[in-house]
């Protein structure tokens, strides 16, 4: 019988648990602390009567690290000018879970050789 399932699969491997991976790359307080005031404040920003406007912007996804740093310090800049009015998000696909044909994502193909 052919096989007609994972024809493409070259190699399976267990992912590391969570756990694992907060062990071998840990969360900075820092980082830690900016989520959770990055939480607060879309939570208010929703919930409240806060009348500034949440935008969430892309890029859809990150193919160029380096060029993917450039645009979130640009972006940075920019949320940080318009704070009193605006609320900007920068949010990144890392794995392109809609796409059925083509580059599936950095997650899945970090080297972009296929």
């Amino acid at each position: 019988m052919q096989k007609t399932s994972d024809i493409n699969v070259v190699e399976t491997r267990a992912l590391p648990s969570p756990a694992a991976l907060l062990a071998e790359l840990p969360k900075t307080d820092a980082q830690a602390d900016f989520v959770t005031r990055a939480r607060r404040e879309i939570h208010r920003l929703i919930f409240t009567d806060d009348k500034r406007f949440l935008l969430i912007v892309g890029p859809c996804s990150i193919h160029d690290l380096k060029a993917g740093r450039v645009y979130a310090k640009q972006l940075s800049a920019l949320a940080v000018e318009v704070a009193d009015r605006v609320m900007i998000v920068m949010r990144v696909y890392w794995e392109k879970p809609c796409t059925t044909v083509g580059w599936k994502g950095l997650i899945l193909d970090p080297h972009l050789d296929g």
